[in-house]
């Protein structure tokens, strides 16, 4: 269910000629234009063989990878200068940009959720702010070849750490999971200071404290390429939800071979459930302009029972690693069966492979050659 306040602020600046019947639009109703049904994948892939593709030796451990129509980008908030880029089809290094500090046009506690495709460009951001940055076409990239097209500073209910937070247009920031609210998204507009929370959560299976919604639907998110369509792909529910945030309709999808998930139970006093005890089973969600790639492995937390061993909880897997493809109406297109090192990856944006960075290697990119998926 999407509250029509939503459908108004994407209107706001996509549909100008629209804006009377965006103003028509109450904003305390809810839509409930959800269609939902079960998944089963006509495709599986569980063997196959990566290309390698020598590259600079300038990788190691990046926490996010994306890919333009021009450029792979890649970020590690461990590094002095955050943000690497190879110019495609050819991997070629063009340089580095993004130095982290206090100083302008440096990055103070810089965030991989900010790391995002954008219209023209790319957005970054910090503890503070979210900027739209163009990278330049041809020759070197550095930090003073990349423009800032435009930074908007965070309010205070948005410097939320490692969560989604995207720029919808120039003026226009909209965060996920935010701890005690009852929406998905809240949506700041910088042009003139108005916050509106938007996107319902799925009804819980029990009663549940308004302050542990978020913590029981948490998840992964993107918007899509277009910023029309924002996908959730959940931990503790193997399910995805894809919302068009022009019309308010919500298509649900669940995973019918997953395992049953436990009892979820309140705990006593503090908002919160027994997500210690609980299966997750998506971890990160990836987009381009045609098709959805999240990431999914059932596991659960135990405890364990030798002193000696580091920390009090373990995790087992009980499942394989697996890339699930689905296009933007929720149509189920493909599995893939992966090793568990395959976690940093991004899709190509014509989905004829995917790009994996190993967190060992750091002069190799490793591809998987995709089937047409039209």
């Amino acid at each position: 269910m999407i509250q029509n306040s939503l459908i108004f602020i994407h209107m706001k600046f996509i549909f100008l000629l629209l804006i009377l019947l965006a103003f028509s639009c109450s904003r305390g109703e809810e839509i409930d234009r959800s269609q939902s049904s079960d998944v089963e994948f006509p495709v599986s892939i569980t063997e196959f063989t990566l290309d390698k593709v020598q590259i600079a030796n300038v990788l190691f451990k990046e926490n996010k990878i994306l890919t333009s129509d021009n450029h792979l980008i890649s970020m590690n908030i461990n590094s002095d200068t955050l943000f690497r880029v190879f110019e495609l089809p050819n991997y070629t290094y063009k340089g580095a940009f993004g130095v982290q500090g206090q100083g302008p046009n440096e990055y103070y506690y810089p965030e991989s959720a900010s790391f995002n495709l954008a219209k023209g460009g790319i957005t970054t951001g910090d503890l503070k702010t979210v900027r739209l940055l163009k990278l330049p076409l041809s020759g070197k990239v550095n930090d003073q070849r990349v423009k800032t097209v435009n930074t908007i500073k965070k309010p205070s209910n948005l410097q939320l750490g490692n969560k989604l937070i995207d720029i919808l247009d120039g003026t226009i920031l909209c965060a996920s999971q935010i701890r005690g609210t009852k929406k998905h998204l809240i949506c700041y507009d910088s042009s003139d200071n108005t916050l509106i929370d938007s996107v319902s959560f799925p009804s819980p299976p029990i009663p549940i404290h308004k302050n542990a919604l978020a913590n029981l639907f948490i998840n992964s998110a993107s918007f899509s390429n277009d910023k029309d369509k924002f996908v959730v792909a959940y931990s503790m529910f193997p399910m995805i939800r894809i919302v068009d945030l022009k019309t308010g309709s919500t298509i649900t999808k669940t995973l019918k071979s997953a395992p049953a998930q436990k009892e979820i139970k309140m705990m006593p006093g503090n908002g919160t459930i027994n997500s210690i005890e609980l299966i997750s089973y998506y971890s990160s969600v990836k987009v381009t302009s045609k098709y959805i790639y999240a990431i999914y492995q059932p596991k659960e937390r135990f405890k364990k029972e030798l002193l000696n061993e580091s920390g009090n909880i373990g995790t087992r897997t009980l499942g394989p690693r697996e890339l699930h493809v689905f296009d933007w109406e929720g149509n189920p297109i493909l599995k893939i069966e992966q090793e568990d090192w395959m976690y940093t990856l991004t899709p190509l944006q014509d989905d004829s492979g995917i790009i994996y960075v190993h967190p060992e290697v750091s002069n190799f990119l490793f591809r998987l050659n995709l089937p047409n998926l039209n």
